[in-house]
């Protein structure tokens, strides 16, 4: 034996055997024999129920979508709307003919509006028209059936003579212009009155 060996085998050998026994493990061996608590894993938490949204209700279109526009008077406005132009002067003469101010040019095809071209003010809009007396829904709604009826029959009037000039008789647009001058003519102005009340 060597002298490591006999000073190990005297110091932990058995007195009464003479037999050897291994040394004690040291504290690194005893930790690597210790079962490892594993910990144990938290249950996630449960997953928030999200709340559903409920579709918003669309905007009233504005003015007709009280119901008037589906009344004879709501469709004579509709109507006259898309060719008051034929019936209405608007806007008035005296606010067209106004002097502009230095810079502002007239646009083309809106009469009573004008842009500044020059000076500090390059794309300022200057809008000279009198809307309270523009034909929008809200102000031909002021008018009674009567008045409504006539400036619509005119306006188709015109938009017929207008439609022959250019391009003669039996258009598709021209037979819809005599059938909704047909039903123009038909209308009981009273009667239309009396049906438009209920949504004033």
């Amino acid at each position: 034996m060597t002298p490591m060996t006999t000073w190990c085998y005297k110091t932990w050998g058995d007195k009464g055997t003479g037999r050897g026994r291994a040394a004690p493990p040291t504290e690194v061996q005893r930790q690597k024999k210790k079962p490892v608590k594993m910990a144990k894993a938290k249950p996630a938490p449960p997953a928030k129920k999200r709340k559903t949204e409920t579709a918003r209700p669309a905007p009233k279109a504005h003015d007709a979508g009280d119901g008037l526009g589906e009344t004879v008077k709501g469709k004579m406005i509709q109507k006259l709307q898309c060719r008051w132009w034929y019936a209405i002067d608007w806007p008035a003469k005296e606010d067209v003919e106004k002097a502009l101010p230095y810079g502002y040019e007239m646009l083309d095809g809106y009469p009573g509006v004008s842009i500044c071209t020059k000076g500090d003010d390059i794309g300022k809009m200057l809008d000279r028209r009198n809307h309270r007396t523009s034909p929008c829904f809200k102000n031909l709604k002021a008018k009674d059936c009567e008045e409504l009826k006539e400036l619509l029959i005119r306006a188709l009037e015109g938009q017929q003579e207008e439609l022959i000039e250019h391009e003669g008789e039996g258009t598709t647009i021209g037979k819809e212009v005599v059938a909704m001058l047909k039903w123009a003519r038909k209308i009981n102005a009273s009667k239309a009155d009396k049906e438009a009340r209920r949504y004033s």
